[in-house]
């Protein structure tokens, strides 16, 4: 059994393929956790996190983890989710998540990201009020050979330019006003709308 009962996966960006969007190395790194997570059959909530951060006419991060977590996974675990798809932030994922918990923010819940996101995520949810948080990297659910690959994108030259851009977000916000600043930039100048 889980310390938590509600557990908020966040997406951590889309990418372009042939014009489609689809889920990058980092995002389809918590989708799989998701699953694993959500197939031990102990939560009571699952809501599954990121919005159409390519443009409205793109798949949101959210539709595009459970669809993962369906063909991959487990069809109960995809069915069970609530998805947050409005947000293009992490700020956004906070404000969004909040009005589906409604009064239930301070029970213990469980937020899955990846290890280079995590500390910025659950330094955002805190100030937002969520005080019980238990901080989960999706690093640390992944099995075997999909573990092995995911370290090598960490460690190609593309996985380590998404470490960068983490860092320079995350000093950002770490200043007052920083936070509302990105979601400020995100939602009025988001390419493709």
């Amino acid at each position: 059994m889980s310390e938590y009962k509600i557990l908020i996966a966040l997406g951590k960006a889309l990418e372009l393929e042939d014009n489609k969007a689809i889920l990058t190395p980092s995002s389809k790194a918590t989708a799989y956790a998701t699953g694993v997570i959500g197939d031990r059959g102990d939560l009571n909530q699952l809501i599954i996190s990121g919005g159409k951060t390519l443009g409205l006419k793109y798949a949101s991060e959210a539709e595009l983890m459970r669809d993962f977590i369906y063909k991959n996974i487990s069809r109960d675990v995809a069915d069970f989710a609530t998805l947050e798809d409005k947000s293009k932030t992490t700020l956004g994922n906070v404000k969004n998540i909040v009005e589906i918990l409604e009064e239930n923010i301070n029970q213990d819940i469980g937020l899955l990201t990846v290890e280079y996101h995590l500390n910025r995520a659950t330094r955002t949810f805190k100030r937002k009020g969520f005080s019980d948080l238990i901080s989960l990297a999706s690093e640390d659910f992944l099995g075997g050979d999909y573990k092995g690959r995911f370290l090598d994108y960490l460690n190609s030259p593309k996985g380590k330019g998404e470490e960068k851009k983490e860092k320079i977000i995350s000093l950002v916000t770490f200043f007052p006003g920083g936070t509302e600043l990105l979601e400020f930039i995100a939602t009025n100048f988001t390419r493709g709308d």
